[in-house]
């Protein structure tokens, strides 16, 4: 009988867990990420790659809490053979000494009309500095009494410099666009 006192305070102390978080998938057939260099306005170069994965995880009735995202740096595509080729070497992205690309967000916000930010560290080429996404558009969509898929449009711009990329004028400058559009599916049960 010593013992029953206790047992009405050990339920109050036990932590309540918060419903998990959503998960939502990102994927190569689902996701885009192109890049692009300018000059003078008209597009230089413009390339994708055709392999990555990645989690969006929002939490429940609010935007997105965290965005990862890994890129298999070989799965580089450009329209351009000769470019292509150039971009994977070892003066480049060194696709065989850095075979990824990875990002990972800090602070998700949303401005409550479809748009809003993401920041985080990208590293690139044995390099991690800040990268800031600029969303242009959010939207999840629900069929069964969740979100099944959260489609959106972000852009983002990096300095080839911060890298240890080539960004001379007769590379293009140093400014790179970064666009990803694509929709984000929740995983089957």
């Amino acid at each position: 009988m010593k013992r029953a006192w206790w047992l009405p305070l050990s339920l109050l102390a036990t932590p309540v867990h918060a419903p998990a978080a959503d998960l939502y998938r990102l994927t190569s057939d689902n996701t885009r990420i192109t890049f692009s260099v300018r000059i003078l306005g008209l597009t230089l170069l413009s390339a994708h790659f055709d392999d990555l994965s990645g989690d969006l995880v929002p939490e429940r009735r609010t935007p997105p809490s965290r965005v990862d995202v890994t890129i298999k740096t070989a799965s580089l595509t450009c329209e351009s053979a000769r470019w292509n080729a150039q971009l994977l070497s070892p003066v480049w992205f060194d696709a065989q000494h850095y075979p990824q690309i990875s990002y990972h967000s800090e602070q998700v916000s949303f401005d409550g009309e479809g748009g809003g930010s993401v920041s985080g560290q990208l590293t690139l080429h044995g390099h991690t500095h800040p990268f800031d996404l600029a969303v242009k558009r959010w939207l999840c969509t629900n069929q069964s009494g969740a979100a099944d898929t959260c489609s959106f449009d972000a852009e983002g711009r990096i300095h080839r410099s911060d890298y240890g990329l080539p960004h001379g004028i007769l590379e293009g400058g140093d400014e790179v666009i970064i666009d990803i559009r694509g929709e984000a599916v929740r995983p089957a049960t």
